[in-house]
């Protein structure tokens, strides 16, 4: 039996067998989406990013952030089952056993987002297989295994490592780059674009790692949100540790997505 929910201040901080649709793959890789400039490196001081932030997940102590800082907002969670504290790339983090820890947050209106988003997030993986439907990071669905407006997952592609976005269950951009374990990643993808017509971009360490542009499946409405599972869905679980987790009510430019890497 799983255990309780143990609530957690942020600041304190297998799918039903459906066959999902591939809308577009179409990995490209930096070059091809014309960005240019060095390698980016991680550790350099930057700007926070918090124009649009949505919510974010520290999984820090009380009071790590203090309550006039902008890049503090949260949307409350907590963790249960097979999820503990442990230490992370910007602090603390959470570690998920892949059998049933997980982050729960639920369905606050803050995380409603049918548009333009982006979310990305610190990942450490201990299992990178693929096969079957992968394992969920975080993001929207039901209880009965239906996807929402967002979603991302490793292992789920035919290649260990690729993480792959989803949204309605659709399988909309797979990643060039593949996820290594025990090794800590910045991840994490933008959308942009309007109704029958999206552009999604993922990204892995700050630089763009394939793009996906003509989709026509709609994010649809909004359902659970979990982090280190699939929503409210009892699967998909995912084997690993993340920190800080941000939710973004626009696209980000390139070069905000790498300052959050560099910002480690």
């Amino acid at each position: 039996m799983s255990a309780s929910p143990s609530p957690l201040v942020a600041t304190a901080g297998p799918r039903p067998p459906h066959a999902a649709r591939r809308a577009c793959l179409g990995p490209l890789l930096a070059a091809a989406l014309g960005v240019a400039g060095p390698p980016v490196e991680a550790g350099e001081a930057v700007e926070p990013v918090v124009r649009g932030l949505a919510a974010r997940w520290t999984f820090d102590e009380p009071g790590a952030q203090a309550d006039s800082d902008p890049a503090a907002i949260v949307r409350g969670g907590a963790m249960a089952g097979g999820a503990v504290l442990v230490e992370g790339p910007l602090g603390r983090a959470v570690a998920f056993d892949g059998r049933d820890g997980r982050f729960e947050v639920g369905s606050p209106p803050g995380l409603d987002l049918p548009a333009a988003m982006s979310l990305f997030a610190w990942i450490r993986c201990e299992n990178v297989a693929a096969g079957g439907y992968g394992q969920c990071i975080y993001g929207q669905t039901a209880a009965g295994g239906n996807g929402g407006q967002y979603e991302l997952c490793v292992g789920r592609g035919k290649q260990a490592g690729e993480v792959t976005v989803l949204w309605q269950d659709a399988e909309v951009c797979i990643s060039a780059a593949q996820l290594q374990p025990g090794v800590w990643r910045h991840i994490g993808f933008t959308r942009r674009g309007e109704p029958g017509n999206w552009t999604c971009t993922l990204y892995v360490d700050g630089q763009p790692s394939g793009s996906a542009a003509g989709i026509a499946v709609d994010p649809g409405p909004a359902l659970p949100f979990a982090i280190g599972r699939a929503g409210a869905y009892d699967g998909l679980y995912f084997h690993g540790a993340i920190d800080d987790v941000r939710i973004y009510d626009r696209a980000l430019s390139p070069e905000e997505i790498a300052g959050l890497y560099r910002a480690r």
